[in-house]
């Protein structure tokens, strides 16, 4: 709690990164702390560009100030996750694009690792996260309700409708019967 004191009352600056921090963090959808040691800074921003594409920023953030914007927003969850170097990717849109990015990036390179990520107030391990990645997208998962939904209609009408194209059928072979005698 100490910590936390002391840097309430450091300089304006770090007050403001804290806030505006604490503001993202609110607003997100999905939290992924990673680990980016290593990395050159083109990889860096290579990341951030393919990142924004998909609605997710990047943000290399020191742990202390990390922590307390994560308790000023409630995400005080990932506290154990803030060692080393640090950086966060902030998705605000949809979760599967952001974290089938960020996977796929963490199998390609030698040096970027993700250490967790917070969905949904639950903390998710990287391996979890890999589940997240591998869902279908958004509009995918809405198709298959919609169809899920719309299947066992279309079956009833079919059922409903068969005796009464029975029926009609017979009725046209009779009349067909009656014209041709």
């Amino acid at each position: 709690m100490a910590s936390y004191e002391k840097a309430r009352k450091g300089t304006p600056l770090k007050q403001k990164k804290v806030a505006v921090l604490a503001e993202k963090l609110k607003r997100t959808t999905m939290t992924v702390i990673t680990d980016y040691r290593g990395m050159k800074m083109p990889e860096i921003s290579d990341l951030r560009s393919r990142l924004r594409k998909v609605d997710t920023e990047y943000h290399v953030t020191k742990n202390s100030l990390a922590r307390i914007a994560g308790t000023d927003s409630g995400l005080a969850a990932l506290d154990a996750s803030l060692t080393g170097t640090t950086a966060m990717a902030l998705c605000f849109g949809e979760v599967t694009a952001s974290a089938k990015l960020l996977t796929d990036f963490a199998r390609t390179s030698k040096f970027f690792k993700i250490r967790a990520a917070l969905l949904q107030g639950q903390v998710l391990a990287a391996e979890q996260l890999l589940v997240v990645a591998n869902l279908p997208g958004r509009p995918v998962l809405q198709a298959q309700f919609l169809g899920a939904l719309q299947g066992p209609s279309a079956n009833l009408v079919g059922i409903l409708s068969s005796p009464m194209q029975g029926l009609m059928a017979v009725l046209q072979a009779r009349s067909e019967q009656l014209a041709g005698s």
